[in-house]
């Protein structure tokens, strides 16, 4: 029980017992009224009335002790509760700058990583397009040990091992960006490639191309270890997000032809041909459909 409920509690003692104490000493005197010349009824009436005035007189006195007696405690009451919503109200202010202060610390701090994670990404990649592999392989993981959900540091580290022919670690690593981006959301908050500014819609396109550029780059693996079947299915996984891609279907023409799939092939060709028909490769794969 809290101090509040008895305090009321005490209170509400205080003020019933004085009552019933002097009702009960008062009650043989009402009852020994000598009223045998009032009728019946006007003497129940009487006794009624004599005994209310008597009680609120002896109440009202009681009233004034009480109040007397309970002043100081009222007073310090008053005081306590006072003194503990001053000490709640700084608290909570003190609580409040706390927190922004953490918030704002948080932010700096996670600023400063992401940061550090876009340097070692530029550099990265600067890296790998001079050929020097195992810096940008160094580089790559130690964006990863920054922010473990940067696609784009697995998706570099995995053109990394693409490009050394290290085929089983590129698969591995090319799988596992696909799972990394089976969360839309996720994703677009961990690719430089994506804007603050951007909407949801633009997100979900942006991850989506990254997502067909994926299996595109995994077909290249599968392709490199001839397994032409795998391939084709990455490419056809690729042209689902992005039908118009003339990459794609460039790959994936080049693939039906090598399986010798000459109705395939002629769709596919038509296809490129109306998204790139400046396509300098037209003519060669014209002639290759023409063979089979």
């Amino acid at each position: 029980m809290s101090f509040i409920e008895i305090a009321l509690l005490v209170l509400a003692v205080a003020l019933f017992v004085p009552i019933v104490v002097v009702f009960a000493r008062h009650r043989l005197e009402i009852a020994a009224i000598q009223v045998r010349e009032i009728p019946e009824e006007k003497q129940q009436r009487v006794k009624v009335i004599m005994a209310e005035a008597r009680l609120q007189r002896k109440f009202q006195k009681v009233y004034v002790v009480i109040q007397k007696v309970l002043q100081p405690v009222v007073s310090l009451f008053k005081t306590m509760t006072s003194h503990w919503r001053e000490r709640i109200a700084e608290l909570e202010k003190q609580y409040k700058i706390e927190k922004l202060t953490l918030k704002s610390a948080t932010q700096s701090g996670q600023e400063s990583l992401q940061h550090k994670a876009r340097q070692l990404l530029t550099q990265a990649k600067r890296d790998h397009d001079t050929q020097h592999f195992q810096q940008a392989e160094d580089l790559y993981i130690q964006v990863i040990q920054l922010d473990p959900q940067s696609v784009d540091a697995f998706l570099g580290l995995a053109d990394v091992y693409h490009a050394q022919k290290k085929h089983d670690q590129a698969r591995e690593v090319y799988h596992y960006v696909l799972k990394m981006m089976n969360d839309i959301d996720a994703s677009a908050l961990h690719m430089q490639v994506i804007s603050e500014k951007s909407t949801t819609e633009e997100q979900h396109n942006i991850v989506a191309a990254q997502r067909a550029n994926v299996h595109w780059s995994l077909a290249g693996v599968y392709q490199d270890e001839k397994n032409l079947a795998a391939a084709e299915r990455e490419l056809d996984r690729a042209l689902k997000l992005e039908p118009s891609n003339p990459r794609y279907l460039d790959a994936q023409l080049d693939i039906s032809i090598m399986k010798k799939d000459k109705i395939k092939a002629q769709d596919l060709f038509f296809k490129l041909k109306a998204v790139n028909p400046d396509n300098k490769k037209l003519i060669a794969f014209e002639e290759k459909i023409a063979d089979l």
